[in-house]
C-alpha cells in the first residue's frame, strides 16, 4: 500500500473516532437532558390555575397529576390537585392531597377546609367537623367551611350552632344565593317558616335561576298548610313535581285528605309515570289503612 493510501485510512479512522466520541454522552448527561425535556413538557402552575379558573377541570387534573409526580415537594401543586379532585367527585384522593398541603403555612387553612369537605362527602362527620373548625379558627373568610359546618350542625340538630355557621358564611360571602337557601332549609327543619321564607326570597333575589330555592319556598308554604301559595306561579312544565312536593308536605303535616288530592293530581298531570308521586301515594294509603285498623 502506498504512503498516500495509509494516510487516507488513518485520517478516516480519526474522523470516525472523533464522531463517535462526540455522539457518546455520559449517563449523567443523558439524565440531565431527559429531566430538562420532561420539565419542558409539563404545564406551569399558572397555566393550571388558568385552566381551573376556566372550568377545565379534567385537563387541569391531568396536568396537576403529572406535575405532582415530577415535583412531590411542591405543596401548592398538592393543594390545587386536591381542589380539582374534590370538584371531580374524588373525595378520597382529594383528602390525600389536602393532608399533604396542610404542611404548607400558606395553604394550611384552605387545605384544612378541603380536607373537611372531603371527609364530609365520605360521611366521616366528626372528622369533617374537626377539620372545618380548625380551618375557620385560622381564616374566617372560608365560607365553604362555614357552610359545611352548618350542614353538620343541622344533622346534629344543634340549631344555634347551625345558624351561626350559616351567618358566618354569609358574612364572608354575602352575595351567595345558595347560602341563603341553606339557612332557609335549616329554618324549615326548625319549623321557623316565616324566617325560612325570607331566606328563600333573598336567595331568589340574588339568583332568579336558583330552582332549588323556589322549590324549597313552595315546600315551606305547604308545610304551613298554605297550599295555594305553594303552587302560585308554578310553570305548567314543573307542575307535576310541585304537586308531588305539596302533597308530600301535606302528608308530613298529617293532612291526609289534601295529600291524597295533590299526589293524585301529580300523577294525572304528569306526561310520564311519576314514580315519586306514586310512592308517596302508596305510603299515604298504607298510613290510612293502618289508621283504619286502629280505629275501634
Amino acid at each position: 500500500m502506498s504512503m498516500s493510501r495509509w494516510k487516507t485510512v488513518l485520517l478516516l479512522g480519526l474522523t470516525v473516532t472523533a464522531l463517535t466520541g462526540c455522539g457518546t454522552l455520559s449517563s449523567e448527561s443523558q439524565e440531565t437532558n431527559l429531566t430538562e425535556l420532561l420539565d419542558r413538557t409539563l404545564p406551569t402552575v399558572e397555566e393550571l390555575k388558568e385552566q381551573i379558573s376556566d372550568g377545565r377541570y379534567d385537563l387541569a387534573q391531568d396536568g396537576l397529576q403529572r406535575l405532582r409526580a415530577r415535583h412531590p415537594e411542591d405543596l401548592e401543586v398538592a393543594f390545587l390537585l386536591g381542589e380539582v379532585l374534590l370538584h371531580n367527585g374524588q373525595p378520597s384522593n382529594a383528602l390525600e392531597q389536602y393532608k399533604a398541603a396542610v404542611a404548607s403555612p400558606k395553604h394550611q387553612p384552605a387545605a384544612l377546609q378541603g380536607a373537611g369537605l372531603s371527609l364530609l362527602q365520605l360521611g366521616r362527620m366528626d372528622e369533617a367537623a374537626a377539620s372545618l373548625e380548625q380551618a375557620v379558627a385560622v381564616d374566617t373568610s372560608l365560607w365553604r367551611a362555614y357552610n359545611a359546618l352548618g350542614r353538620i350542625y343541622d344533622t346534629r340538630k344543634d340549631w344555634s350552632a347551625a345558624e351561626g355557621a350559616y351567618r358566618n358564611a354569609l358574612t364572608a360571602n354575602p352575595t351567595a344565593a345558595a347560602l341563603h337557601n341553606n339557612l332557609g332549609m335549616s329554618y324549615v327543619m326548625q319549623h321557623r317558616f316565616d324566617e325560612a321564607l325570607a331566606e328563600f326570597q333573598q336567595a331568589l333575589e340574588l339568583d332568579r335561576g336558583l330552582k332549588v330555592a323556589a322549590m324549597n319556598m313552595r315546600v315551606a308554604y305547604a308545610l304551613q298548610g298554605k297550599y295555594v301559595e305553594a303552587l302560585a306561579g308554578v310553570p305548567e312544565s314543573e307542575m307535576p313535581d310541585a304537586l308531588n312536593n305539596v302533597g308530600y308536605a301535606a302528608l308530613v303535616r298529617g293532612d291526609y285528605k289534601a295529600a291524597e288530592a295533590y299526589l293524585s293530581r301529580a300523577l294525572e298531570t304528569s306526561p310520564s309515570y311519576h314514580r315519586n308521586a306514586a310512592a308517596n301515594l302508596d305510603q299515604l294509603r298504607g298510613l290510612l289503612t293502618l289508621a283504619n285498623k286502629e280505629t275501634p
